[in-house]
């Protein structure tokens, strides 16, 4: 992610964002982490970033979905 990016998005913490795109998800951290580029040199102008998101599922106005049981790599516990 952009430092650009990375700016908007640190003063939005707290807020409700939107994403105009799909997101990956893992409940599995080291998948997470793997998948955000641990590991991976960051420069200057780019930084390897993991979203943290609590989801309550009682919410009606919020899409998602757990595709864990459907998922082609279950041991990413999508």
């Amino acid at each position: 992610m952009s430092k650009g990016e990375f700016a908007i998005l640190e003063r939005s913490i707290g807020t409700l964002i939107s994403t105009n795109g799909f997101l990956s998800t893992s409940r599995d951290l080291t998948v997470s982490l793997a998948f955000a580029g641990q590991g991976m040199e960051e420069t200057d102008d780019r930084y390897a970033v993991l979203f943290i998101i609590h989801v309550d599922p009682s919410l009606k106005s919020f899409d998602f979905a757990d595709v864990y049981d459907t998922s082609e790599m279950p041991s990413e516990k999508e």
